[in-house]
């Protein structure tokens, strides 16, 4: 079993689209995969994940790139992706470490998604382009 954590914060923009993408994959049920809209505070799930004992752990967050709005990268903790950064305190890096000592073993992957604007209101057309375009391939394996 694989788990998705898809963190953000609804209605500030394009921050919401790890969330949106955990409630889009609730929705359409992939087999293989539990999925938690952690929104800011995926700490607060780390003792579920722990006790699924996953292959894998995907987290998704929107994260500064400096690339074109809605470009999705599978980013690395150590801080070698060009200086992604998550847009939550701990970032994704931090958070990833964290979960690694929690659930040994586990596969963790870290994707970002280039973020239009954080401003309140909904997400950017290339944002939610970019959740949906995930949601298929988590959808089809």
């Amino acid at each position: 079993m694989d788990v998705l954590v898809g963190i953000g914060r609804p209605g500030a923009g394009d921050d919401a689209a790890g969330v949106a993408l955990a409630r889009l994959l609730r929705r359409r049920k992939p087999a293989g995969w539990t999925v938690f809209a952690a929104e800011a505070n995926p700490e607060n799930f780390v003792g579920a994940i722990a006790r699924l004992a996953p292959r894998k752990v995907v987290l998704v967050d929107a994260c500064e790139m400096g690339c074109a709005p809605g470009t999705v990268k599978e980013l690395r903790a150590d801080g070698t992706t060009g200086g992604a950064f998550g847009t939550h305190a701990p970032d994704m890096g931090m958070f990833e470490a964290f979960l690694a000592d929690c659930v040994p073993g586990t596969k963790m992957r870290l994707v970002g998604i280039q973020p239009e604007t954080l401003a309140p209101g909904p997400m950017s057309r290339p944002v939610r382009d970019a959740v949906r375009r995930l949601a298929a391939c988590a959808a089809g394996g």
